[in-house]
C-alpha cells in the first residue's frame, strides 16, 4: 500500500473545514435525555431511536424521549438491532430488548468490552457478542421467548488464533462472514477459516474498532488514528485516513454509510464525510457544539442523520442529505443573501449577491470565493449579460459587469438611481436590460453601450412604481407594480389587470403561465395570459395566511415557489407545502427575490442568514410517511392490553391511547384516530396522545394514522381493537330484575293509589275552598309584581306609563306643575364589558335605591330599561330656580358615593308639562331630547326642556291616588 500519494491526494482534495454548514438540534435533559454522554445510537424495525449513555438507556419515538429499563441498565456502552430485537451491551451485562421486555443473555460469568461501540454485531434473530475471551454466539426464539448462546470458535481454534481472543469490535458482512477488530489486526472469520490483515499486508498496527460493509461492498475499518478502505475483490486495504484526522487514544470513533451511500466518522474535532475523493470535515466552524467529541453517528431509516457526543447529548442533524447550507463561514463575504444567478446561461459558476458584495461558489472544493469588485455593500439583483457573464446590481442601482470570476471594466448607472434606489432587473430575450427603480422603468437596449431609455408606464399611468418583471415564451414582458399586473409586448403596453393593494411579485413559467403574488400572502394565477382580457384566479392556502411574501418562482416542473418570512412554501399544483429550519433551511426569513432553479433543478434559497440549497425538490411530496405505533393503552391507573380482542369492563374512567408518531425530519406533522362503525371522520389529536371518552359498550375499533395536513398525505393507519361491556343496569339479567321490581311497584302503587284517591275524596271540598283563596291571594300579588321592575324593585316601564298619564290629567286639571326627568347612567356599557353583567346589575340596584331616597313620598320613581330611569314629580317647576336646583342636587346626590365599581355618574333630562308638552308621549319625548343633549354636552349633567305654560282644561273627577315609590319588583330589562 502506497500511502505517500494517497496523502498527498487526500491533502490536495480535502477540504480543510470549509464545507456545507449543520442545521443542528439538540436534545438534552429538558426534552427527556436525563445523561448527555451519548456512547451509542441505533434505530430499531419499527422506528424507534434508542440511545445508550453512561447513565441509562433511552427511546425516542418522534415526540417524547424516555428512559427505559431504568433499574436493569446503568451505563450503555453498545447497541444493535436487526429482525425485531434490540441487543445491548450494559455494564450490567449483555441484554436482549423485544416486545416491550427486557431479557438478560449471556451467563453472569462472561465478561463483556465495556468500551467497544460496536461489541455487538446482529442479523435476524442472531447476535455476537464481544467478549474478553473470544465471541459469542446469541440465538433468539421470539416464540418462546428463549435464548440460547455458544462459543464461535472452539477453544483448540482459539489457541490456533489467539489474536481472535482479543476483540475490539465485531461486524457481519452480508455473506455471513464475521469481520473483527483482532488484536493489532484485522480478521475474517467465515466458514471455519481465518483470514487476516496485519502490519505484513500494509495495516498499521493499531486497535480496529469500528467496521462497515458499505452498499458497494467494501469494508471500512477504524482506529483511533486512522481509517481503511478493503475496495469490493480486492486483496489489500486501502488508506483513507484525513488528513485533518487527529487521532486519541482514549477515543472510540464509529462509522455509518448515510442514504446517499456516503461514508461517516468522527475525528477529534467533529465529523469527517468521505465524498468519494475526499473527505469533507464539520467541525465548529460549522455549527458543531463544543470541541466535538463524536461518539456515535446513526443515518435514520428517513436519511437524517444523528449524531450522539460526549456531554452535549443527542444532535440531529436537521436536512441532511436533502438540504445543503453556506454562510460566511463557507466564503461568502456575508450570510445575508440577495440574489443568485448561474453564469453562462444557467451553465457557469454560481455567483451569489451579499449584503456584502458578491462570490462565486468553487465547486470541487465546496466553499464560496469572494469576487472582488468597486462596491462592496449590498448586490441586490444578478442577470445575465447574454455573453457568459452577468451584471451585479447595487442598491443604487448601478451595475458591475462580470465575467470568469472577475469584474470587468466599466459601470453602468441607471438615472436617478442613486435617489430612487433599486428593484429589480430583467435581461429580456433581445437582450435588452430592464431595470425598475422607484417610480421609474428603464431600457437599455444594449447594455454598456448605449444610454438608457426611459419607458414610462401604462396608459393612465405613466408613472407607475414597478417591483418586479418576467417574461413569457412568446416575448411578453409582465410588471408587478403598484396597481397590479402590466403586460408590454412588441414595445406597446396590453391590459392591465388592477390588484387591489398593488402585486409585489411576478413569475413566468416556461410554459406560459404567468402568477403574481402580493407581499400580504396573497397569490393569483392569470387567466388566459395572452388574451386580450386576461383575469385573475386566487391561489388559496393555509400556509399562506399571515405569511409575508418576499419572492416568487416557477420551476421546470411548474412548481410554484414563495419565499416567505416564516419558511419556503411550495405548491405542486395540487398540494401545499412549507419548508422551513426545522426540515433543513439556512433560516426561516428569506430575502426578496432569492429563489433560483439550478439547471438539475435543484433549488437555491436566499435568506438573511445564509444560503439554502434544495438538493432534490422531487422529495418534497414524494417521502412515504411512516405508519404510527400504538405504544400502550392506559384507563385510570391500570394498563390495557394493546393486542386485538380484548374485553374490558365498563367504568366511567378515559382510555388513554399513547402513540409513537417514529417521524423525526417534519414536525408539524400530526396524529390522527377515528372509531369505524361509530365516527368514520378523522379526528386530529392535539399531541401524540389520544383521549378516549363516553364509548358505548360495544365492540370498538380505533384508527390512528399520521398525517400531512399541508399536502393531505396521510400514512397507512394502526388500529387497536376491544370490546367494552355494558354496565350491569344494561345487561340482560339486570333488565329482567328490573321488569319484575316494575310490576311489583305498579301494583303497589295501583293498591295505594286506591287509598289516596279515597282519602283525597274526603278532603276536596276543604281544599278546594283553600285552593280558592290562594288563587284569590296570588292574583292580587301579582297585580303588584306586574308593575315592578324585577332588579330594581321600580316601577316598571307599563306602570310608570300610567302613573305619568294619571298625573298629566291631573297637573292639567289643577293647573299645577308637573315635571319628567329621565336619568342615565353614564358609560354603562363600559361597566358590564370591563366588569361583567353581575357587577353592573349591582350597580343598577345599587342607583335605583339612591333615587329612590332623594324624591318625596308622593313622587314615582321607575326604570324604563337598560340603564335608563324616570322621575314622575307632580308639583316641581322647573320655571323656579331653586326647582332646579333641587333636581340638580338630585343628579349629584346620586353619584356622591362611589358604588362597588367606583364612582358612577348620570346624566338627567328634565321637561315640564307645558303647551308643546301636551300629553305624557311628548312629555317623555322632551325629557329623552333634554337627555341626549346633557350626554352630547359631556354627561354628568341636568338638562332642561323649556315647556310652554300649562293650557287651562275643563276639570275631570278623578279619585286616583298619588303615586310613591316603592321597594321590589319583578319584570324583564332591556339593556341600552
Amino acid at each position: 500500500m502506497v500511502r505517500g500519494a494517497w496523502l498527498l491526494a487526500s491533502i490536495l482534495g480535502s477540504s480543510a473545514g470549509w464545507c456545507e454548514q449543520m442545521n443542528l438540534q439538540e436534545f438534552g435533559q429538558p426534552e427527556g435525555l436525563g445523561n448527555l454522554a451519548l456512547n451509542a445510537l441505533q434505530q430499531d424495525e419499527q422506528g424507534f431511536l434508542w440511545a445508550g449513555t453512561d447513565n441509562g438507556l433511552y427511546r425516542h419515538d418522534g415526540r417524547r424521549i424516555e428512559r427505559i429499563a431504568t433499574q436493569e441498565l446503568r451505563r450503555v456502552a453498545a447497541l444493535a438491532s436487526d429482525g425485531g430485537h434490540l441487543w445491548i451491551v450494559s455494564d450490567t451485562g449483555a441484554w436482549w430488548w423485544h416486545d416491550g421486555r427486557l431479557e438478560r443473555v449471556l451467563p453472569r460469568t462472561v465478561k463483556l468490552t465495556e468500551d467497544a461501540p460496536m461489541a455487538i454485531a446482529a442479523r435476524g434473530d442472531e447476535a455476537w457478542f464481544v467478549t474478553i475471551g473470544g465471541l459469542q454466539r446469541v440465538v433468539a426464539d421470539r416464540q418462546a421467548g428463549t435464548w440460547s448462546s455458544t462459543p464461535v470458535m472452539t477453544p483448540e481454534q482459539l489457541a490456533r488464533h489467539p489474536e481472535m481472543g482479543r476483540l475490539a469490535g465485531v461486524m457481519r458482512a452480508r455473506d455471513g462472514a464475521l469481520w473483527a477488530g483482532c488484536g493489532e489486526a484485522i480478521c475474517r472469520w467465515h466458514r471455519g477459516a481465518l483470514k487476516q490483515w496485519d502490519a505484513r499486508s500494509g495495516v498499521p498496527r493499531q486497535q480496529w474498532h469500528a467496521l462497515l460493509e458499505a452498499s458497494d461492498g467494501s469494508i471500512w475499518a477504524r482506529s483511533t488514528q486512522a481509517t481503511l478502505q478493503l475496495p469490493a475483490g480486492a486483496e489489500g486495504f486501502v488508506d483513507r485516513t484525513a488528513p485533518s484526522d487527529r487521532g486519541d487514544p482514549m477515543h472510540r470513533y464509529p462509522l455509518v454509510e448515510d442514504a446517499s451511500h456516503r461514508i461517516l466518522t468522527a475525528s477529534q474535532l467533529g465529523v469527517l464525510r468521505w465524498q468519494g475523493q475526499r473527505w469533507q470535515s464539520f467541525g465548529k466552524r460549522q455549527g458543531l457544539p463544543g470541541d466535538g467529541r463524536v461518539h456515535a453517528l446513526l443515518s435514520d431509516r428517513e436519511g437524517g442523520l444523528w449524531l450522539g457526543l460526549r456531554g452535549t447529548g443527542l444532535l440531529q442533524w436537521r436536512g441532511y442529505g436533502r438540504w445543503e447550507t453556506w454562510t460566511d463561514a463557507d466564503g461568502l463575504p456575508s450570510s445575508v443573501v440577495w440574489a443568485m444567478l448561474r453564469a453562462g446561461d444557467g451553465r457557469g459558476a454560481l455567483h451569489v449577491g451579499t449584503g456584502r458584495g458578491l462570490a462565486t461558489f468553487d465547486a470541487a472544493q465546496g466553499v464560496f470565493r469572494g469576487v472582488p469588485l468597486p462596491h462592496t455593500g449590498d448586490l441586490y439583483g444578478l442577470v445575465p449579460d447574454g455573453q457568459g457573464g452577468l451584471w451585479a446590481a447595487t442598491d443604487v442601482a448601478t451595475f458591475h459587469h462580470v465575467r470568469d470570476g472577475r469584474a470587468l471594466p466599466g459601470m453602468l448607472a441607471t438615472p436617478g438611481g442613486t435617489e430612487d434606489g433599486f428593484h429589480w432587473a430583467l435581461t429580456s430575450k433581445d437582450g435588452a436590460l430592464w431595470v425598475m427603480t422607484l417610480g421609474k422603468l428603464h431600457r437599455w437596449p444594449e447594455p454598456g453601450r448605449g444610454p438608457a431609455q426611459p419607458v414610462p408606464g401604462p396608459s393612465g399611468n405613466a408613472q407607475e412604481i414597478f417591483y418586479d418583471a418576467c417574461e413569457t415564451p412568446d416575448g411578453s414582458l409582465w410588471f408587478a407594480g403598484h396597481h397590479g399586473l402590466a403586460r408590454r409586448q412588441a414595445g406597446q403596453w396590453g391590459p392591465s389587470i388592477p390588484i387591489e393593494g398593488g402585486a409585489a411579485y411576478v413569475a413566468c413559467g416556461k410554459d406560459g403561465t404567468v402568477v403574481a403574488a402580493s407581499e400580504a400572502g396573497q397569490a393569483w394565477r392569470v387567466r388566459a395570459p395572452a388574451s386580450a382580457a386576461p383575469s385573475l384566479e386566487a391561489l388559496e392556502s393555509p400556509v399562506l395566511k399571515g405569511r409575508l411574501i418576499m419572492s416568487l418562482l416557477i420551476d421546470s416542473r411548474r412548481w410554484l415557489w414563495l419565499g416567505t418570512d416564516a419558511g419556503l412554501v411550495v405548491h405542486d399544483g395540487t398540494h401545499w407545502k412549507l419548508l422551513d429550519r426545522s426540515q433543513g433551511l439556512a433560516w426561516n426569513d428569506t430575502s426578496g427575490h432569492a429563489l433560483y432553479e439550478d439547471a438539475d433543478r435543484s433549488m437555491w434559497v436566499g435568506t438573511s442568514r445564509g444560503l439554502s440549497r434544495l438538493i432534490d425538490p422531487a422529495q418534497v411530496f414524494a417521502t412515504a410517511l411512516p405508519r404510527p405505533v400504538l405504544m400502550s393503552a392506559t384507563r385510570g391507573a391500570r394498563h390495557l392490553p394493546v393486542s386485538e380482542g380484548e374485553t374490558l369492563a365498563w367504568t366511567r374512567d378515559r382510555i388513554h391511547l399513547r402513540v409513537a408518531p417514529l417521524q423525526f425530519s417534519d414536525h408539524r406533522l400530526r396524529v390522527e384516530y377515528r372509531l369505524p362503525g361509530r365516527d368514520e371522520g378523522w379526528t386530529a389529536a392535539g399531541t401524540a396522545d389520544i383521549e378516549l371518552a363516553g364509548l358505548e359498550p360495544g365492540a370498538i375499533q380505533v384508527e390512528v394514522r399520521l398525517a400531512d395536513p399541508e399536502t393531505g398525505r396521510h400514512s397507512a393507519s394502526a388500529s387497536f381493537g376491544f370490546t367494552l361491556e355494558p354496565p350491569w343496569w344494561r345487561r340482560p339479567w339486570a333488565s329482567a330484575l328490573a321488569l319484575v321490581a316494575l310490576l311489583g311497584l305498579s301494583q303497589g302503587w295501583h293498591l295505594w293509589r286506591r287509598h289516596q284517591w279515597r282519602a283525597r275524596q274526603a278532603r276536596l271540598e276543604q281544599l278546594v275552598g283553600e285552593r280558592t283563596r290562594e288563587l284569590e291571594a296570588s292574583r292580587a300579588q301579582l297585580e303588584v309584581l306586574a308593575s315592578r321592575d324585577a332588579l330594581t324593585g321600580l316601577w316598571n316601564r307599563r306602570a310608570l306609563t300610567e302613573i305619568l298619564q294619571r298625573e298629566v290629567v291631573r297637573a292639567r286639571r289643577a293647573r299645577t306643575p308637573l315635571t319628567l326627568a329621565i336619568v342615565d347612567i353614564d358609560h354603562f356599557k363600559q361597566v358590564n364589558d370591563t366588569h361583567g353583567h353581575p357587577a353592573g346589575d349591582a350597580v343598577l340596584k345599587d342607583f335605583a335605591g339612591r333615587l329612590g331616597a332623594t324624591v318625596r313620598p308622593y313622587d314615582a320613581v321607575g326604570r324604563l330599561g337598560g340603564e335608563e330611569f324616570c322621575l314622575v314629580l307632580p308639583g316641581l317647576d322647573l320655571a323656579q330656580p331653586e326647582d332646579r336646583q333641587r333636581l340638580r342636587r338630585i343628579q349629584v346626590e346620586v353619584s356622591r358615593e362611589p358604588t362597588v365599581i367606583g364612582v358612577v355618574t348620570s346624566s338627567f333630562g328634565a321637561a315640564m308639562l307645558g303647551a308643546d308638552t301636551a300629553d305624557a308621549e311628548q312629555l317623555l319625548e322632551a325629557a329623552d331630547r333634554a337627555l341626549y343633549r346633557a350626554k352630547r354636552d359631556g354627561r354628568n349633567q341636568v338638562a332642561f326642556h323649556e315647556a310652554a305654560p300649562v293650557p287651562p282644561e275643563v276639570p275631570e273627577k278623578s279619585g286616583e291616588p298619588p303615586i310613591a315609590t316603592g321597594a321590589v319588583a319583578v319584570t324583564d330589562d332591556g339593556r341600552r
